[in-house]
């Protein structure tokens, strides 16, 4: 595998691990291994497959890339991409590139393993110029010219001299010169004899085929279980992100032509949005999530993150003066109000708003320009952050969206004596109150209120608000937060845009 140190220790794999994935890529590895000691219960699926499921952003391809890089210490690994490799447009080539990158090692020097890579890269050349020429039949639309003859037997995807001077005979009775379209040269020539060069071709094919796979399964034989085990695991990310039509080229190739014990197959994808794909490419009625499970054996979904790490890495690295974030006391699960930590509260926002592990970096870039623009003061996060995430998810500047998760695990204690009060705020509440306060222009609600149900948030926003907090930028100020996400939509950061 590409990058791949063998003498990589799993702790050296997954020091960068910033949302513990250890323990399912064990948990996978573990399965893999065993998969080869299982009987073959079905005739058409010898090699397994395994989609690892994630949304974007989810942290699929570092998780996918680690568990290779964990497995090549005792497995041949090949890894590809299959959103770069759609440009070729050629699967099999991808594979076999990719494979033979996995075998570097093993085929260097002279070995059984060598010799029985050169006759599987031998049976699978043949296969690929069947494939090749197949291509050139599916364009039989093409005008014929005067190059008729050499075109119909590329058509006709066979190297038998015979089947060549059937094709010839037959178009030198009527003159090639005259013929306009293919659909006409196959008119002039017999169809008996086009029948049988058409079935010769296609037994051609089935033979190579089954000739690649034998060599192929030969050559996961000779792995010697001591210094090189089986399986051989190929890894292909970013099936979802392909073109539909490459897409299920790859995954017909994958069955049809590496079906073999000993090999595994592992697919990253986002599996309904690649289903939606197909839908799309293949009309409404197709049914993309039950063509998907014809190459499937099993289905991993990866498990939903913990944020807390990476965005407290994110924030290390950033050098940000969270001291400067103003969060209401917290009650969290039922504890005693207290005041979280910056990473926990930012994790804990993401996740009710439904963002993923990507975008952390944005929201920490996103704060770390509003901290720069606002000097010293302090920022009230309460409502700050869901507008940060607001924005990131589409949202205007200064406009809030809806929470997509309701944390009810959480809510807010904004005075004292309100512990046990069933009117807590939760996370999504509190900025609501706040936007209606700004939209009213803070003249309904104020320090000196009556009503008990306001005065904590007025409380915190007369903080927010006041003249030592503004010394440095009216930007800081509540009522103008929606000016400052436009002004840091200005600064936009090169490495996060798509």
């Amino acid at each position: 595998m590409d990058d791949q140190d063998t003498n990589s220790t799993p702790e050296d794999i997954w020091k960068d691990d910033l949302l513990e994935r250890r323990s399912e890529a064990e948990l996978l590895i573990g399965y893999i291994k065993s998969v080869v000691d299982r009987p073959i219960l079905r005739e058409d699926s010898k090699a397994y497959t395994i989609a690892v499921d994630a949304k974007y952003g989810a942290g699929k391809t570092f998780f996918l890339r680690r568990l290779a890089q964990h497995l090549a210490i005792d497995h041949p690994v090949a890894f590809v991409d299959a959103w770069a490799d759609d440009l070729a447009n050629e699967p099999l080539a991808a594979l076999m590139a990719t494979l033979k990158n996995a075998l570097a090692s093993l085929i260097e020097e002279p070995s059984m393993i060598r010799d029985n890579w050169k006759l599987f890269a031998q049976k699978s050349g043949k296969v690929a110029a069947i494939a090749t020429k197949g291509l050139l039949k599916k364009g039989a639309g093409l005008i014929i010219t005067a190059g008729a003859v050499e075109t119909l037997n590329d058509i006709m995807f066979s190297e038998n001299n015979e089947v060549q001077e059937v094709i010839e005979s037959e178009l030198k009775k009527t003159g090639k010169d005259v013929i306009e379209s293919t659909a006409g040269a196959f008119n002039h020539i017999e169809p008996t004899r086009l029948m049988e060069a058409q079935i010769e071709a296609f037994e051609d094919g089935q033979v190579a085929i089954r000739e690649m796979k034998k060599s192929l399964e030969t050559l996961v034989n000779s792995l010697d279980g001591k210094d090189h085990h089986a399986p051989i695991v190929i890894f292909i990310d970013e099936l979802d992100r392909c073109r539909p039509t490459y897409a299920v080229k790859l995954l017909e190739e994958i069955k049809h032509l590496f079906d073999v014990p000993g090999l595994v197959f592992i697919f990253g994808m986002n599996g309904d949005q690649l289903g939606h794909s197909l839908c799309s490419a293949y009309g409404p009625n197709f049914d993309g999530a039950a063509y998907l499970r014809r190459f499937i054996n099993r289905r991993y979904l990866l498990a939903t993150p913990k944020l807390d790490l990476l965005v407290k890495t994110l924030l290390k690295k950033t050098e940000l003066d969270t001291d400067r974030f103003q969060f209401p006391p917290t009650q969290i699960n039922g504890n005693h109000a207290h005041k979280p930590d910056a990473e926990n509260v930012i994790a804990k926002y993401m996740s009710a708003y439904g963002l993923v592990a990507r975008d952390a970096f944005e929201v920490v870039d996103m704060l770390q320009t509003c901290t720069n623009l606002t000097n010293t003061a302090k920022l009230l996060m309460g409502y700050l952050l869901p507008l940060i995430l607001s924005r990131i998810l589409g949202a205007e500047a200064g406009s809030l969206l809806e929470l997509k998760i309701k944390a009810d695990d959480w809510v807010l204690v904004l005075g004292p004596g309100t512990q046990n009060r069933d009117d807590n705020y939760d996370i999504g509440r509190f900025a609501s109150e706040i936007a209606e306060m700004v939209k009213n222009g803070f003249q309904k609600y104020s320090i000196d209120s009556d009503d008990p149900d306001y005065y904590p948030i007025a409380a915190l926003l007369d903080a927010a608000k006041s003249s030592e907090n503004l010394r440095g930028s009216q930007l800081a100020d509540p009522a103008n937060y929606g000016k400052l996400l436009e002004t840091v939509g200005r600064f936009s950061n090169p490495q996060l845009e798509p």
